[in-house]
């Protein structure tokens, strides 16, 4: 598996509101622009031992990101 899949959170309003959903929380991350959805999963999952329920990948010119959904319940603690 490659190093660095998962780069590091990205916070913004946005992203704030989706991590507080209490259907399905959802969290950004900044990902490696070579990785694709299975890698961030298989990434995810190692680093914080929770199982997505759904990935989204968005391509931007100057990042690449994945937007992680969990089920209800699950949240990640950043602290």
């Amino acid at each position: 598996m490659k190093k660095d899949i998962l780069k590091k959170t990205y916070v913004t309003e946005k992203s704030n509101w989706l991590s507080g959903n209490v259907a399905n929380p959802a969290y950004t991350f900044l990902i490696n622009k070579e990785a694709n959805k299975p890698e961030v999963r298989a990434a995810f999952i190692e680093k914080y031992k929770l199982k997505p329920l759904g990935i989204n990948i968005i391509h931007n010119p100057k990042n690449k990101k994945a937007v992680v959904y969990l089920k209800k319940g699950d949240k990640i603690d950043f602290v």
